[in-house]
């Protein structure tokens, strides 16, 4: 936090009333940082971002910079996306450095209440998105080729994961426990893990890679999500 206050303080002196309130994400704002952790820094501007770090190494401490116009902070939040769900937790963990206007608390209380209709909206980009690495695994266990369909397997699973929280509306505390936490939601949470992680031979991945997706699918037309092209 001492890095993030040095932060805050040398970017209101060099963009000066272009600013209109800075933060800290993530892990360092809810107090779970580890000795690794770097710092997330949100930055509201009245422009664009300037030329300048996005990303530095400040003693020893990665710091990423965000930076973000207040329209595209709104949009963030009310507009489908298939990470939605960390997006949601980022805002959620804000803590404010300078935010004179209150604006970041706002949208920090405005985080703790996303309509249905955005979760549902944004399950359905993410089982778009996903879709793409279904037919790549798809490909590799078709070809029988292990080395591709492993790593296949964590694309997929990725998504997957993403997709589900989406449509159980959860948001995990940090976008580091997403995978964690999704896996305890439900059995087909704990399915998906099994694909990512678990020891499988090529027709065991197969067929769960297919009950997976199919799961994901019958969950998004219960919940509403329009799933007639994706099976």
């Amino acid at each position: 936090m001492q890095v993030a206050r040095r932060v805050s303080s040398d970017l209101l002196e060099e963009h000066g009333d272009d600013i209109v309130a800075v933060g800290v994400m993530g892990s360092a704002a809810v107090g779970e940082e580890r000795p690794f952790s770097d710092v997330d820094m949100i930055v509201l501007a009245k422009h664009d971002s300037p030329h300048g770090f996005k990303k530095k190494v400040i003693e020893g401490i990665l710091v990423s910079r965000i930076w973000l116009t207040l329209e595209a902070a709104e949009r963030s939040l009310f507009e489908a996306d298939a990470g939605l769900p960390e997006i949601v937790s980022g805002w959620r963990s804000v803590l404010a450095l300078h935010d004179p206007q209150g604006i970041l608390l706002n949208l920090k209380e405005r985080a703790t209440q996303p309509s249905h209709e955005l979760f549902r909206d944004s399950a359905r980009v993410c089982l778009l998105e996903t879709l793409e690495d279904l037919g790549k695994l798809r490909n590799a266990l078709q070809a029988r080729d292990l080395e591709d369909a492993m790593e296949m397997r964590v694309w997929f699973t990725g998504g997957a994961f993403m997709a589900l929280a989406c449509l159980l509306e959860f948001v995990p505390v940090t976008g580091r426990t997403l995978h964690q936490e999704t896996r305890r939601l439900s059995p087909l949470g704990d399915d998906i893990w099994r694909l990512r992680f678990g020891t499988l031979g090529m027709e065991e991945a197969r067929s769960l890679t297919e009950h997976v997706w199919n799961s994901l699918l019958a969950l998004g037309e219960r919940k509403g999500v329009d799933v007639r092209d994706l099976s």
